[in-house]
């Protein structure tokens, strides 16, 4: 669930700091988002962003296109924003605490699960 009230978009409160595995930089991620993009790092999908929404816009995942076809065998839905960036729909369960959020994908051998814990 996301833990994001009173969070102001832009913030990077409620954000956790995780190195790259392409430059070794850090990058600021929201909390509740933390384990999908590692999942997706672990399949080698390189993020060039990402946002919760912080319960007041849409949650999104961008990454680079050439990871296009990847996202979307792990099963991402997407759309392109106003600005014309790919935006994919996050997996990880953003609105209801009570319920656990359980996506799987099979990408040749590799295997994801993200479930969500509060």
């Amino acid at each position: 669930m996301c833990d994001c009230n009173n969070i102001e978009i832009g913030s990077y409160d409620n954000q956790v700091e995780l190195k790259s595995w392409w430059n070794n930089k850090i990058i600021c991620v929201d909390k509740c988002l933390q384990k999908e993009i590692l999942n997706l790092w672990d399949n080698v999908v390189r993020t060039t962003g990402c946002c919760c929404g912080h319960n007041q816009l849409n949650p999104m995942i961008n990454v680079i296109l050439e990871h296009h076809n990847i996202m979307v065998k792990l099963g991402y839905k997407y759309y392109t924003n106003e600005h014309g960036v790919i935006c994919y729909t996050p997996l990880t369960n953003l609105n209801n605490k009570d319920e656990s959020t359980i996506n799987q994908a099979t990408l040749g051998r590799t295997y994801c699960r993200w479930v969500q814990n509060d």
